[in-house]
């Protein structure tokens, strides 16, 4: 009896342990992306993406592991890609990572590069927004 009491209570602690330090991943739904730039002395830009660049934002962005953190370069909702009631923010210097509301990821260089060059497609140069 003591041990299945043992075996309950590891059980109820390692769920427990999991619901606390699980990880949030990036995930989508059916919504479509679009490009929005609102930047003094640019174009404005709100923009539905093509459905190939929306497909290649989404594999970028997909399963990525969000964290908290307070990094140094500068992010803006006037400067972003939003996919429904969520907004993505790259980094405004450049940096290779994401804000998505109080939390950060970060990609590759060969994805950062890849989500600028379509942003800038669409005529939203990141940059600019500093």
């Amino acid at each position: 009896m003591k041990k299945k009491i043992a075996i309950i209570i590891v059980a109820v602690v390692l769920c427990v342990a999991t619901a606390i330090f699980a990880v949030p991943k990036i995930s989508f739904y059916a919504c479509e992306p679009t490009v929005y730039f609102d930047v003094e002395g640019c174009d404005k830009v709100d923009t539905k993406m093509s459905y190939e660049d929306a497909e290649t934002v989404k594999k970028i962005f997909e399963g990525k592991s969000a964290y908290f953190d307070s990094p140094s370069c500068g992010f803006d909702e006037k400067a972003s890609i939003r996919i429904g009631c969520n907004t993505y923010m790259p980094a405004c210097d450049g940096d290779e990572t994401v804000k998505h509301g109080f939390m950060y990821f970060s990609l590759s260089k060969s994805e950062n590069n890849e989500l600028r060059k379509i942003m800038k497609k669409y005529g939203a140069d990141t940059r600019k927004a500093i």
